[in-house]
């Protein structure tokens, strides 16, 4: 079990953001390393049907990447709160926008996207009808992640669920092992 710990009645978190265009950049650079990986494994090969695998492979990681893109497209680089009033900084696209809002129309949930890789998790950041994904892969960090959903939980007064502090928990593990 998790002990109880006191929070902080304001929480600050900024960071440069990283644009739309660095963002897709970085992301398309990563597909197109494991294409041209695949490619190169491939030469190696003496089978007839290499072409074919090539564009399957292809395909499926450009369709996945598209799909991490789009979900990239809001992205929160500032967030501010004083236990009852929130300011979330964000870019749509490239076009920073901000919402000032209170606790009660915030929602925040942990998603679980461990793999045999090791762990991982997201952060689904809801308000005022906009759903923001924070993961690692840009400027957030695990420690990070955690205080934002252990502030908004604390001052919302919601209970954490087994799920959401078996997450913390590996959080905390994995700080533990790579606090950088």
């Amino acid at each position: 079990m998790l002990p109880q710990i006191m929070i902080e009645p304001t929480i600050k978190i900024e960071h440069n953001y990283t644009s739309f265009y660095e963002r897709v950049k970085y992301l398309i650079l990563l597909l197109i390393g494991a294409i041209s990986l695949c490619g190169i494994f491939s030469m190696f090969s003496s089978k007839d049907n290499v072409g074919t695998f090539i564009i399957a492979i292809s395909l499926t990681l450009g369709f996945l990447t598209t799909i991490k893109i789009y979900r990239n497209k809001l992205y929160i680089f500032s967030f501010y709160c004083d236990s009852k009033n929130a300011k979330v900084y964000y870019l749509n696209g490239s076009t920073e926008c901000s919402i000032e809002t209170t606790l009660e129309n915030i929602e925040i949930n942990f998603r679980n996207t461990r793999s045999r890789a090791g762990f991982d998790c997201e952060v689904i950041f809801n308000v005022k009808k906009l759903e923001f994904l924070i993961t690692k892969d840009f400027d957030w960090n695990f420690g990070e992640m955690k205080q934002l959903f252990e502030y908004l939980k604390f001052y919302k007064e919601e209970k954490i669920t087994e799920n959401e502090k078996s997450i913390i928990q590996s959080i905390e593990n994995y700080l533990i092992k790579r606090p950088f």
